[in-house]
């Protein structure tokens, strides 16, 4: 019988300063899945990333954050309503600088959201 994921959802105002409240709940969470120390790390530099990234354009007041945890992997869910792009290069930097931390992530621009994920790294057997 498949285990409902847990969710965590955060309604923050949109502003720099709210990457740390971010930042530390991913970590948390993602010790809860069993992210190695390297991992969560990997994984605050990317969020700072995010925030950044869906900060960079005018949109509502307020961000929305979901955070989807299975076993090995951790889903972040961003969205900042009233977003419809993000500059060419803002979207350039989180890719080269947050790509390679994550297992994945998609960017909705036209609808100010975007996708992280991240999988926990199998054991060497």
């Amino acid at each position: 019988m498949p285990v409902e994921p847990d969710t965590v959802s955060l309604t923050l105002p949109a502003r720099p300063e709210c990457d740390q409240i971010v930042r530390v709940g991913g970590a948390a969470i993602g010790l809860r899945c069993g992210f190695s120390f390297a991992e969560i790390d990997e994984l605050r530099t990317a969020i700072d990333g995010a925030i950044e990234l869906l900060l960079s354009s005018a949109g509502d007041e307020q961000m929305h954050i979901e955070f989807v945890a299975e076993t090995d992997e951790l889903r972040i869910n961003l969205t900042r309503p009233g977003v419809r792009s993000w500059p060419d290069d803002a979207v350039a930097v989180f890719q080269r600088e947050c790509s390679d931390l994550v297992s994945g992530f998609t960017l909705s621009p036209a609808d100010g959201q975007m996708r992280l994920t991240k999988q926990r790294a199998r054991a060497e057997v």
